[in-house]
Formats: structure tokens, C-alpha cells, sequence
């Protein structure tokens, strides 16, 4: 599971006009590209390409309700070929330079199963990123979320140039996500010290949500959880968190329609 390179002279590919509207040309990472891709027992996490248009259609008009509810992947006014070409373009990127890593998992039969993403990756005092993800309806309770999570969070933690190198994820969490909380607490993310709690806005809905966390492990050591930290030394943490936050501020907290959004 690496990713550590810009990938050569991608190549173009021109989705079909559909409804009237001009073909719209995407670049697309090179197919061969072994860093961009994640693979897992049963999953392949990469970036979409032009033979992947009907299934993810298929699956986003399966989802669309749902979807847009909690993490909407479409913008207002957008058509078919446009969403699907900007998602072709936000999952193509690769190397350790990108402000994001999104791909997509799928089956070996080529089904789509859902999107896993590192938005907003920062490297200041500290290496940072948001994961979020959305899992197909089709493919609930098979286990493929904790699948796909794992590979991800074994890719941001591992160590340049095999893996992003960075130190921290946070996530917001909907509270009405119970499966999603769960998930999340599986793994090890924890409510944030003091709590942090935002309010972000799905297509004119606003709905609150919970920051959490995970850290990684400290280099040959197992993974620490600030909450079980003594007392002194757990407060002088976040007092340091606190000061690389106002050093190094995160992005705004109202994500983009389709730029991703709170983790499912």
C-alpha cells in the first residue's frame, strides 16, 4: 500500500456529450501507476477512468438520496458527465505534493463499492489530513468499510516515500452515524480535547457534527491515546496542539459539494 511519486505525462480522455452539452476532456493518471493504487484481500482502491462511467453512475443514482444527505458527491446544476468527469480528475492526482488523495473501491468483478479520501493534507508542525468516506447500499455489513479504512489509515501513517508520513487524522462525524461512529472508535479515533464540535452546510441543510481523532504510533512503538495519558502530561498536549492549530490553521469546515464531506 504506497503512494510516493508524481505519476508521467498523463493521458487524456474524452467523456461523451450527453443532454446537448459539449465532451468534456479529463486527465487521468497513468493506468500502470502501481503508487496510486491500494490493494486490499478483496478491494482495489484507484482512481476512476473512462470504463468506470456506467457503474458509478449506476451507483450514485442507487445512493443519491442517501448521499446527499451526508456527503453529497454532486453540485447544483451538474449533469451526469460533468460529475462524473470532475470525480475522474479529484481521484487521478498522485505523489506527496497533492492537497488531496480520493480513490475509489472496487471489486474484482469491478463493482463499485464506495470512496475513501484524505482531504485537506497539511504539512506544517504537523502532517495532518481529513478522511471521509461513503460506502454502496449494495455493499453494506460485508465488512469492505473497515476494509478500505485500514488500507487508508496504513497509508497515511506510513513513513515516506511508501506512505504520506503523516502524524494525525481527524474526521467529522455526524451523530445520527451511529455505524460510521463505531467504525471510527474501532480504529482508535477518539472525541477531540476540548471537544470540537461545527456545524457544516450540505446543500443550504446544516448539520452538527463531532471532530475526532487518531494518532499515529510513535516510530516502534504502539499507538498512544492522549485520553490515557497522565493527567499534566495530557493537558501540556493539547496546549501544543492548540498552538500549531492557531500556527497552522485547518481549512474551512463547509467542504465543497463532491469535494467530499464528514466521514461515512
Amino acid at each position: 500500500m504506497v503512494i510516493g511519486h508524481r505519476p508521467s505525462a498523463p493521458v487524456e480522455v474524452r467523456i461523451p456529450p450527453r443532454g446537448g452539452r459539449a465532451p468534456l476532456s479529463v486527465p487521468l493518471a497513468p493506468a500502470d501507476d502501481p503508487l496510486s493504487v491500494l490493494r486490499t484481500r478483496r478491494l482495489v482502491l484507484r482512481s476512476l477512468g473512462a470504463p468506470d462511467a456506467d457503474e458509478f453512475l449506476r451507483v450514485h443514482r442507487l445512493n443519491r438520496e442517501w448521499l446527499d444527505r451526508f456527503i453529497p458527491l454532486t453540485r447544483k446544476g451538474e449533469s451526469d458527465p460533468e460529475l462524473f468527469a470532475r470525480q475522474v480528475r479529484l481521484s487521478s492526482c498522485s505523489g506527496l505534493e497533492i492537497p488531496d488523495w480520493r480513490r475509489f473501491a472496487f471489486t474484482s468483478g469491478g463493482r463499485l463499492v464506495g470512496g475513501f479520501n484524505l482531504n485537506a493534507i497539511r504539512r506544517g508542525l504537523e502532517f495532518r489530513a481529513e478522511t471521509t468516506f461513503w460506502i454502496n447500499r449494495e455493499c453494506e455489513r460485508q465488512g469492505f468499510a473497515s476494509e478500505g479504512l485500514g488500507a487508508v489509515i496504513d497509508l497515511a501513517f506510513r513513513a515516506i516515500p511508501h506512505g504520506l508520513g503523516l502524524t494525525r487524522l481527524t474526521a467529522f462525524v455526524d451523530p445520527e452515524n451511529a455505524a460510521c461512529r463505531r467504525l471510527l472508535a474501532d480504529f482508535g479515533f477518539r472525541a477531540s480535547v476540548p471537544p470540537v464540535r461545527v456545524s457544516l452546510d450540505f446543500g443550504g441543510r446544516w448539520r452538527p457534527h463531532e471532530q475526532v481523532s487518531l494518532y499515529a504510533p510513535f516510530a516502534g512503538a504502539p499507538a498512544v491515546d492522549p485520553v490515557h495519558l497522565p493527567e499534566p502530561m495530557r493537558l501540556r498536549m493539547w496546549e501544543v496542539l492548540s498552538l500549531i492549530e492557531a500556527a497552522d490553521p485547518p481549512g474551512a469546515v463547509h467542504p465543497a459539494p463532491g469535494h467530499g464531506g464528514t466521514a461515512r
